[in-house]
């Protein structure tokens, strides 16, 4: 990283070289020969005729949506705003460039002399400027040989003032911006703006600026995130988040050279499977740290990444993915999560031109929040699936999930994640986060010793051991750490078993100080008979049975928290039992069919 940043340092002070086309629009991501390329694909390749498709009907839906405004609903965030500038202008500016009707272009319009008539651009939430930033550098580059140079010197103006130069001060200012430092998501959405503001507005002759070279600098530090095997630490949600705008950033540098600077981290091999890994039969994800219960969709980040390593199972899984996600055609609306969806188009893994193996059952994802995921079928949705993370509460975004898993069987999430709650609630991100039920261990499918909370400082909790088989798979995690002063010594190991249609969740808790309450929370009907609880729910069931003899009885209780302005978790309930503490605890718990 020092080589790279004192180069660039030496080339401040010199011209932009022509290689970087700084005469020609556009020039970013969509240049006139990947136009003429994707032209080509559309018409070669069935799912690209697909995209391209699907990109037109929401094209034509974003002509009647009204245009971004200056909006703050909480106080804080622009943020919906700044994305649906983006989402309308990608749309529509693809649809024109691609299919030449003017009625793409004057919507693209609209939404820039939107954007660029807002007061600001919100700089006290970064991302929000980071997001309108990427918007507006996009329109302003691939509409750019249609506007008139008003509109030209208008747009550029606004992109400097409300988006360039207060992401520069971010990293020239005595005191930097935080997210310069590469912490957490901020740094890849934040960064990739200030490149996207860069790259629009500069000229030949132009120096490179010293911030420049720090945004390439913060999205080499966020290469940590992915490491050691393509996981991602802040959650499924997250993931999607940080990895389009690091892949965006990383598209638009290679763009910008033949030698790109910095170079795609090895993890990305991988990491586009790390979503699906985490995808239960259901379609919902399992939802750890700051993360909803969303159904998963195929983000271009995936499709990006896929096509750089051409890796054939993930080609052959993503591209099926793709198309019965089109196929589903989900509801284009006002500030969609799916703006980035146009971006397929341009990095469509290809096919496989033989038939590619199937991707394996079961994974591991080695790193600060571990996660062991297994499943005994990847095509139907009656499938068996467990998924099960490690970890610690002090990671960005985290949650008191340490230990904490999902289940699902037939059709039906039996064992749920609440996910994440009200950002603006009081302290939610500082001192006041361990009081809200859903970020506590409360309200999560691990254990509780002594009614306390998990210990906000503890160290990762690693997966010690991982295994899959043809008939079962197995895995173990050390929670010790998140327990910490509650107990000498806590495991918790997990069977996996295809052949039977089961799980077993077995703990070994060696000295607590107390009492030990084993949980899950369900939104099933609960049937309790002795040892055994019955979860009813659509016409399904799913039997837990306690498999030690360390006394307690299973018990139903509220999950509705304590506090008013906290989520109300309506529909859920907690299953759960209370053992009496014992020198050492081995509780033991099977999933299965009745």
């Amino acid at each position: 990283m020092r080589v790279c940043l004192l180069l660039l340092i030496l080339l401040s002070s010199l011209p932009i070289s022509d290689a970087c086309n700084l005469t020609t629009h556009p020039r970013i991501l969509f240049t006139k020969t990947e136009e003429a390329a994707v032209k080509k694909r559309i018409k070669s390749d069935p799912l690209a005729a697909d995209i391209y498709k699907e990109l037109v009907r929401r094209a034509d839906l974003a002509i009647n949506f009204p245009t971004c405004r200056y909006h703050i609903p909480d106080g804080k965030r622009l943020l919906r705003e700044s994305r649906h500038a983006l989402g309308v202008i990608l749309h529509s500016s693809m649809a024109w460039r691609l299919s030449g009707e003017k009625k793409y272009f004057d919507r693209s319009v609209r939404e820039l002399d939107a954007a660029c008539a807002l007061k600001d651009w919100n700089t006290s939430h970064f991302l929000d400027t980071g997001e309108m930033s990427t918007a507006v550098a996009i329109g302003y580059d691939w509409l750019y040989h249609k506007l008139t140079q008003e509109q030209r010197d208008r747009y550029s103006n606004a992109l400097r003032i409300k988006g360039l130069n207060p992401a520069r001060s971010s990293y020239t200012d005595k005191k930097k911006a935080w997210w310069t430092d590469g912490r957490n998501n901020w740094a890849q959405v934040c960064a990739t703006g200030l490149l996207f503001a860069e790259r629009a507005l500069e000229k030949k002759g132009d120096p490179l600026h010293p911030a420049r070279a720090g945004a390439l600098a913060t999205l080499k530090k966020c290469h940590k995130f992915y490491m050691p095997s393509g996981a991602y630490p802040e959650g499924p949600s997250y993931w999607h988040y940080g990895s389009n705008y690091h892949v965006l950033g990383l598209a638009l540098i290679r763009s910008d050279s033949t030698k790109p600077c910095l170079p795609i981290p090895p993890e990305f091999k991988t990491s586009p499977l790390f979503i699906e890994h985490l995808t239960g039969p259901t379609g919902y994800v399992f939802n750890f740290a700051d993360a909803n219960p969303t159904r998963s969709r195929v983000t271009a980040a995936q499709s990006w990444m896929a096509r750089e390593f051409n890796h054939p199972a993930t080609c052959q899984y993503l591209r099926a993915k793709l198309k019965k996600d089109i196929s589903g055609n989900p509801r284009y609306k006002y500030g969609g999560s799916d703006r980035l969806f146009p971006l397929h188009l341009l990095w469509l893994p290809q096919a496989s031109e033989k038939e590619a193996p199937l991707l394996p059952l079961d994974s591991d994802w080695r790193g600060s929040q571990p996660i062991a995921t297994f499943r005994t079928d990847w095509s139907t949705k009656n499938a068996l699936y467990f998924a099960i993370k490690g970890g610690y509460p002090g990671a960005s975004h985290g949650q008191m999930d340490v230990g904490t898993f999902v289940l699902e069987s037939d059709g039906i999430r039996w064992a749920h994640d609440l996910g994440s709650d009200n950002y603006n609630m009081p302290g939610y991100f500082r001192d006041k986060r361990w009081n809200y039920f859903r970020l506590t261990n409360r309200s999560h499918n691990t254990l509780m010793i002594g009614d306390k909370l998990q210990n906000p400082n503890a160290s990762p909790c690693p997966m010690t051991h991982f295994s899959s088989e043809k008939d079962q798979g197995t895995t173990s995690f050390d929670l010790t750490s998140a327990y910490q002063g509650q107990a000498e010594k806590v495991i918790r190991n997990c069977q996996f078993d295809r052949k039977n249609h089961s799980v077993t969740v077995a703990d070994n808790i060696i000295k607590p100080i107390d009492s030990v309450r084993w949980a899950i929370v369900t939104s099933a009907e609960i049937q309790i008979v002795g040892k055994t609880a019955i979860l009813k729910q659509s016409g399904k069931q799913l039997r837990l049975t306690r498999k030690d003899n360390h006394g307690g009885n299973w018990t139903v209780l509220d999950a509705k928290p304590s506090q008013d302005i906290e989520n109300q978790n309506k529909g859920k309930r907690i299953l759960a039992f209370t053992v009496p503490a014992s020198k050492q605890l081995n509780l033991s718990v099977m999933f299965d069919r009745p």
